[in-house]
């Protein structure tokens, strides 16, 4: 009976003789983020969360689902809202150092990514007409600053927060 070496990733044939070569660069590095787990609520269950991680683990780091499950069984209790606020230690202490600083990674970078498209749109959702005046007459800015000096700064601000702002 013949033992089998477990494939490697990297593989380089010289002759009969194979050459085991470490894992590159980019294969340690997570899938595009174009690839979506959304992101569980604050209040989602242990199996909602779980389910989130195999599909995390399975789309983003391209394990298996037997493996990814595995992983996500051991988040036995904790709701969504821990999921997000939890440190990495906590990550590691769930589900080891390897797979907990890969779920802790993974979820981490989808917080931030939400927060980010949050503010965005946050940022284009403010109506011009409500929150950004038109016209701006000259003195109002003197009156504002009580200096002429700062004019040019303020116009900028006012000019980069309202794009449809015009001087009188």
């Amino acid at each position: 009976m013949a033992i089998s070496r477990p494939s490697s990733p990297s593989k380089r044939s010289s002759g009969d003789e194979e050459q085991l070569l470490p894992p590159t660069y980019e294969q340690f590095q997570t899938t595009p983020s174009n690839v979506s787990a959304a992101l569980p609520e604050d209040t989602a269950t242990p199996d909602q969360i779980r389910d989130f991680l195999v599909q995390l683990l399975t789309t983003k780091r391209e394990i298996s689902v037997d493996h990814a499950r595995r992983i996500a069984s051991k988040w036995t209790i904790s709701s969504g809202k821990e999921l997000r606020t939890f440190p990495p230690l906590m990550y590691m202490e769930i589900f080891g150092r390897e797979d907990g600083y890969i779920v802790y990674r993974e979820v981490k970078t989808l917080v931030h990514q939400r927060e980010i498209d949050e503010k965005k749109q946050k940022k284009h959702s403010i109506s011009e007409s409500e929150s950004c005046p038109t016209t701006i007459p000259s003195s109002t800015h003197l009156v504002i600053l009580g200096e002429q000096t700062h004019l040019g700064c303020v116009w900028a601000t006012l000019a980069a927060a309202c794009p449809n702002l015009n001087p009188l």
